[in-house]
């Protein structure tokens, strides 16, 4: 029985040194987390002000990037878009009238007489995309006036250029334009285009059709 209360005598010793030690370590604990408290940084508002801005600089670098690509983006496909119907239009009517050879009319006067529907078209194409893109919200009313009035004439001049190709190449000019679609959109997509490759959409009649309607795009959307 002695011995028995000598070792719990010697347990309940080694408990209260154990004790002791957590309490060391909980004061050097407390310690170091005063002298991390002291460590941190206090910034004037300034500095705060400053710091804040550094932080969102790259959010705001990003979001402007997004819509300075969402707007190019629609410039492009808006081209696109007045390319193509060009393209198909003369898949559905002939570049040349059946009777142009058996005719005593001038040739002003015949080629007039055959670009007067697909004129008509292109002006309807260039008003049917300026109401797709007012579905996006994007532009306000005095800049989509100004885009209708920009695609309808690049509506007619697409026609007039696509009617030139199938009229002299055939099929050959379909080719043609369809290359010239994947041309413009390659030069528009891709991230890193070759200068060879600006150059060649810069002489093809899609390029500046781009650049004029990414202008008023950026006008009317406030830059």
């Amino acid at each position: 029985l002695a011995a028995g209360a000598q070792r719990s005598a010697d347990g309940a010793g080694e408990l209260a040194g154990g004790a002791a030690q957590v309490g060391d370590g909980t004061a050097e604990l407390a310690d170091g987390l005063g002298l991390a408290v002291e460590e941190i940084p206090a910034y004037t508002e300034g500095e705060r002000r400053s710091l804040a801005d550094v932080v969102a600089e790259p959010v705001a670098t990003a979001d402007q990037a997004e819509i300075g690509f969402g707007r190019g983006a629609l410039a492009l496909f808006t081209v696109l878009a007045l390319w193509l119907g060009a393209l198909g239009l003369f898949a559905a009517l002939p570049a040349v009238p059946a009777d142009a050879l058996g005719t005593t009319r001038s040739a002003a006067r015949q080629a007039l007489r055959a670009f007067a529907l697909p004129a008509a078209v292109g002006v309807g194409q260039g008003l049917v995309v300026t109401a797709v893109v007012a579905g996006t919200g994007e532009l306000s009313a005095g800049g989509l006036a100004q885009l209708g009035l920009l695609a309808a004439l690049l509506g007619v001049v697409f026609a007039a250029v696509n009617q030139a190709l199938v009229a002299w190449l055939g099929g050959a000019g379909r080719l043609v334009a369809l290359v010239v679609a994947l041309v413009v959109l390659a030069a528009g997509v891709v991230t890193a285009t070759p200068a060879w490759l600006t150059g060649l959409e810069g002489a093809l009649p899609v390029g500046p059709a781009v650049v004029a309607v990414q202008a008023v795009v950026q006008d009317a959307a406030g830059g």
